[in-house]
């Protein structure tokens, strides 16, 4: 693997000084285009290959397609090849362009520039063809199995092999693989021998490939049998990995690389780790006939509703980050404000359009929160002037309601629609209208960000002033309010308490008095910092000292199944990092032990997500071990696209399922699966769950620009200018 390193960017960070930065090492990142052709009839694909050029041939009922780019012609006329039902193609080893075509009939013979030519044989139906590297051409048919030898017009028909041949597969160590449904017959050059099913082998054979170690894999209904070079045979199940069966063809490619494909998607093998590509994030339909690989790391997957085109390209995390950069502005930033857009049309981009979002103060001021890190890292002008744009965004959802201190959930201007339900507002002039009944979940994003603004972000005196003037308004608001945060209409919103008589004596308010507790100190905190009032200082000592809160936040987490929240675990986090990050502010070593206390024993629990936010954010507070690889993990496995595309893993045979369902009673994992192989999800989503999507949406990228952006601002993640 390429390694670079370079001197990280001189800065200040608050960061535990003995780390050092992990290499931004480049990875391989999957690329899909989806083609879906309707003069095509994907369904009467009988065979699928690419050419030394690169080039994709597929072979219908009914002709043979040459595919430059996107576009597919007819070359079936062309080379003089009359295409019928029961066909297979090969290409031969070593040999530029030099092609074979069995059907009903016999064998045709193509070399580039020339026609086809016949080599009659009663066949039957093809199901298999396969070229040595010295140019024999084997056939595995109805009738049973033929070869025509190098410079043969004859073929010679193999009486060892009994029956139907549904797979071939070939290896110049280790010779010839035929699979029938009754046996698997092998061909060292001189002897045969064959291996009865079931056995050894589950089922009837229905696709051969060897790996470059000369392994045998045989695909059938079940599962994997491999077959190894020294004749011992593995069983490869979901136990050991593998996501699905019912295998319906075997691809090998370099690098010690194996492509399954099945009824439900594609899987890739390379060197004992498993992915999956299911559903429509990577291929129209669902069955996969054929696969083909170039030698340019393109796969292709020829599926029952149409083609995928996977690329597997050189990245880096620094790439992926301008990447998701850019789907910010032309989708996901209305009037300043950041969050998810929705699709008219499924998975259809173009048909993209911007709505209001109940937390679109907390979405903006995680994305606001990537680019006061970024700023930091890169001083550019751009980043800053961009982000001012969304901190101003924000800021006007204090100033809309009219309330000194009371920040709205969204707002619309005039003439633009907004959501059904809700306490919407007109502001006085009827030029915008405002949502309130706002919930703790807007408090934790704009407290959480505040801080950062003002030391990354704001660089004159008027900036700071500014912001100053915002937070001293919002959390006097809360806290002479009682900690309660009031509504329009002078009543604490449904979310919006903080209380002491609340959290430690209402027996409804159980489930949130840790969390809550945690925020509003992680409030106090910020607060004091970005005003200086001594105010916010003393509410803090009196919350600990006198109502328990630091005990409160002990176990601030939840593990109990029915009220496992994975928002709370956001509401939480983001509060940790602020409060960590002035923790020093606090002066008793007891309350700060308990703080600690309360980080440790929730990361504990977190740390199987390998949640690259909650571990960086880990890792800011001075945890030696924080789980970095599975942070960098995460940030390289995460989906490119961010379309919400349904993701189902329910029928998969590599999970183990919990015993405990979610909150909402749906069944979940007990490991994680890789973030591309479930549902598009921010930081509040359960990552256990299997099962999600519905392809009309596409959140913004403010999940994963936070964690990068922090992490290379603490130093965990290197950095090149």
């Amino acid at each position: 693997m390429i390694r670079w390193f370079g001197v990280v960017l001189s800065f200040w960070i608050w960061l535990p000084a003995a780390l050092a930065a992990a290499p931004d090492e480049p990875f391989a990142q999957e690329t899909v285009k989806r083609l879906i052709y309707k003069d095509l009839d994907i369904a009467a694909v009988q065979d699928a290959l690419v050419d030394s050029q690169g080039r994709l041939h597929l072979l219908t009922d009914n002709a043979l397609l040459l595919f430059t780019g996107d576009s597919p012609r007819k070359v079936d006329d062309t080379i003089g090849l009359p295409v019928s039902p029961g066909m297979k193609m090969t290409v031969a080893p070593g040999r530029d362009n030099v092609f074979g075509f069995a059907g009903p009939e016999g064998l045709y013979l193509y070399a580039s520039g020339g026609k086809a030519v016949l080599m009659p044989a009663e066949l039957g139906p093809v199901y298999a063809i396969v070229a040595s590297a010295r140019g024999d051409v084997w056939v595995g048919c109805e009738n049973g199995l033929f070869v025509w030898k190098r410079g043969s017009q004859k073929p010679q028909r193999i009486e060892a092999v009994q029956g139907p041949v549904s797979a071939l597969a070939w290896n110049e160590s280790q010779g010839l693989a035929a699979g029938t449904p009754y046996a698997l017959y092998r061909f060292d050059g001189s002897v045969w021998r064959h291996t009865f099913i079931p056995g050894q082998i589950d089922a009837s054979v229905t696709a051969l490939a060897f790996d470059e170690g000369g392994r045998l894999w045989i695909g059938n209904r079940d599962c994997i049998n491999i077959q190894n070079p020294d004749q011992t045979f593995e069983r490869v199940s979901g136990l050991h990995g593998l996501p699905y069966n019912r295998i319906t063809c075997l691809t090998s490619g370099s690098g010690n690389t194996v492509w399954i494909g099945t009824e439900k998607g594609a899987i890739r093998w390379r060197d004992g780790r498993w992915n999956y590509y299911y559903g429509p994030r990577w291929h129209p339909g669902e069955r996969v006939l054929r696969i083909a690989l170039d030698e340019n790391h393109v796969t292709w997957l020829v599926t029952d509703e149409g083609l995928a085109q996977l690329t597997f390209e050189v990245w880096s995390l620094k790439r992926k980050a301008a990447h998701y950069e850019s789907l910010t502005r032309p989708r996901h930033d209305r009037h300043g404000l950041v969050a998810d857009c929705a699709l008219r049309e499924f998975g259809n981009l173009e048909s993209f359009f911007l709505k209001d979002n109940d937390n679109d103060g907390l979405w903006t001021s995680i994305y606001l929160g990537a680019l006061c890190f970024q700023y930091a890292v890169t001083k550019d002008p751009e980043v800053k002037q961009k982000a001012w744009r969304h901190y101003e965004a924000m800021e006007m959802l204090e100033r809309i309601t009219g309330i000194p201190g009371f920040i709205a959930r969204s707002y619309v201007i005039k003439g633009e629609e907004h959501s059904k339900g809700g306490e919407w507002h007109p502001t006085p002039d009827g030029e915008w209208t405002w949502k309130g009944d706002t919930s703790s979940d807007e408090m934790v994003g704009h407290l959480f960000v505040y801080p950062l603004v003002y030391d990354l972000l704001a660089e004159t005196p008027e900036e700071k002033e500014r912001i100053k003037g915002l937070v001293s308004r919002i959390m006097n608001y809360v806290v002479d309010n009682g900690y309660y945060l009031l509504d329009l209409d002078g009543k604490p919103t449904l979310w919006g308490v903080w209380a002491p008589e609340k959290l430690n004596h209402d027996p409804e308010w159980t489930v949130e008095r840790g969390l809550n507790s945690l925020q509003m100190l992680s409030f106090l905190l910020a607060a004091h910092h970005v005003t200086g009032e001594p105010k916010f200082l003393d509410c803090f000592n009196d919350l600990v000292e006198n109502h328990g809160y630091a005990d409160n936040a002990i176990n601030q987490k939840i593990e109990l199944p029915s009220e496992n929240n994975h928002s709370d675990d956001e509401l939480a986090f983001l509060p940790y990092y602020i409060l960590f990050r002035y923790l020093d502010t606090v002066k008793d070593e007891t309350v700060k032990a308990k703080l600690r206390l309360s980080l440790d024993r929730a990361w504990k629990i977190e740390e199987p997500e390998k949640s690259s936010l909650w571990n960086v954010i880990y890792g800011s507070s001075g945890a030696k071990e924080f789980g970095l690889e599975d942070a960098l993990w995460t940030l390289r496995e995460w989906p490119l696209e961010l379309i919400d595309w349904p993701a189902p893993n329910s029928h998969r045979l590599d999970i183990r399922i919990h015993p405990d369902l979610t909150r909402a009673g749906r069944k979940q994992s007990v490991a994680v699966l890789p973030p591309d192989e479930r549902r598009v999800m921010r930081w509040n989503g359960n990552p256990f769950e299997l099962d999600g999507g519905g392809g009309h949406g596409e959140d913004d990228p403010g999940a994963w620009l936070l964690p990068y952006w922090m992490a290379v601002y603490h130093g965990f993640i290197e950095y090149q200018p």
